[in-house]
This record gives C-alpha cells, structure tokens and sequence, in this order.
C-alpha cells in the first residue's frame, strides 16, 4: 500500500491546519499539518484521565510540539522520529507538520471526540 498526501481524504480541520486519514490494516496513517497554539487537553476531557488513548509513532517534518503524559514531558521537533505511549496530551509550539502512525481503533476514538469538541468551540 501506499499513498500521496494530496490524495488522502482531510477528515479533521482547524483554522489552516489539516488531518488527512487512510487505514491500513489495523494501522491508521496521518498527515497533520496543524497550527501553532493548538492544544489538546481541553479536546480530550472526555476521554478517559483526559488524555489520548492511543499510542503515536511519527516522524516530523517541521515544527516543534509538546508532549506531556505520566512519564513527563518532551519536546519533539523538526528532523526527530518519534514514540509516544497512551496516556498523554499535546500541544503545537509552532506550526508542525507530521507523519504520524496510529492503532486505528483507538486513534479514531478521539479524533471523533477531538473533533466534536473543535465544532462546539465555533
């Protein structure tokens, strides 16, 4: 399988940021493109402890983002690969952009939560 990220349906959009979503298997891929100042702790208040249930693996291409779950805090940027386990919170320090790889069930979980949460904000 394989995809072009012009040709991946956007499912999610906030201000000039994006969520483009395919599923692989029982993988979901992400092209995210997403504002500086977003921040995810008040999108997943209903989510169980209000934090992400999903685990994240991904790669970013510009930009700098805050990760903050029960192991921390870190900062990931421009140029780094990453891991993020369940159980955390994100917050954009400045425009990013990423490719993110997600267990499909429960990355779909919350952005429908996230994304609920976006439209009642308007």
């Amino acid at each position: 399988m394989h995809a072009a990220q012009e040709d991946v349906p956007i499912v999610f959009q906030h201000g000039d940021g994006e969520t483009r979503l395919v599923d692989w298997g029982e993988m979901t891929v992400a092209f995210q493109r997403l504002p500086a100042g977003l921040e995810s702790a008040s999108l997943f208040a209903e989510l169980p402890g209000g934090q992400c249930p999903s685990a994240h693996w991904g790669y970013v291409f510009k930009g700098r983002m805050r990760f903050r779950g029960r192991d921390g805090e870190e900062i990931i940027e421009a140029g780094q690969a990453y891991y993020i386990p369940p159980g955390h919170t994100a917050e954009f320090l400045e425009d990013t952009e990423v490719l993110e790889f997600s267990p499909r069930a429960e990355f779909r979980m919350t952005m429908e939560i996230a994304t609920r949460k976006l439209g009642e904000k308007r």
